[in-house]
């Protein structure tokens, strides 16, 4: 597991952290998996869909401890009823899963960087944002942002081309920033993994 944050999950005057890590084979996860994770995964058709479950899950009590307990609102999101004022969002792909902790609303996701994002472009790229940049991980990048900015927003109905805007990106500073429907300008951190993901999350 890699963690990104300030110090440590409670560190003074804040509770904000990035957990990251691959996700490993079905039996390895279910081996140490809580037998209520194992049932609600027994739902998922696909194996990969159940791995990705069981591995945020995994990366987020391997954290926060035994005593954190999941539920979800009525959009389907998750939040922490075991702590509190601390917000969570999770995203996972294939192969890497990702759990954002934060004291304010934190959003996360993550993909290939290498992702074929033709065919999806036109529905969420436009023009002033392909001209952003020429580097070739743009449309995953700028995915990413986008489903970051939906998370923590937590409305449903947004379209992600007309409603939520990306307006910078600095691939050598690692931040991308964008908005939803007009409102303040947030701007969000970006890495690129050794194991070829764009992750872009706001903690």
């Amino acid at each position: 597991m890699m963690t990104e944050g300030n110090d440590g999950i409670f560190p003074a005057g804040g509770r904000r952290m990035l957990l990251t890590g691959p996700i490993p084979p079905e039996a390895e996860l279910a081996a140490t998996a809580r037998d209520e994770d194992l049932r609600a995964a027994a739902a998922f058709v696909s194996e990969h869909r159940r791995r990705e479950y069981l591995a945020w899950r995994a990366l987020l009590y391997g954290y926060l401890g035994g005593g954190a307990r999941v539920a979800y609102d009525v959009a389907g999101a998750p939040y922490l009823v075991s702590h509190p004022g601390l917000y969570v969002s999770v995203s996972h792909c294939r192969d890497m899963a990702a759990v954002a902790l934060s004291d304010r609303r934190c959003g996360v996701d993550v993909e290939r960087a290498d992702r074929d994002f033709s065919k999806a472009a036109p529905r969420f790229l436009d023009g002033a944002e392909r001209s952003l940049s020429a580097d070739g991980r743009l449309a995953a990048a700028v995915w990413c942002a986008k489903e970051c900015l939906f998370k923590m927003y937590g409305r449903r109905g947004l379209d992600f081309r007309r409603d939520i805007r990306i307006c910078g990106v600095d691939f050598d500073g690692g931040y991308i920033c964008g908005s939803v429907a007009g409102g303040a300008t947030v701007e969000m951190r970006m890495r690129f993994t050794e194991g070829g993901h764009v992750v872009v999350y706001f903690v």
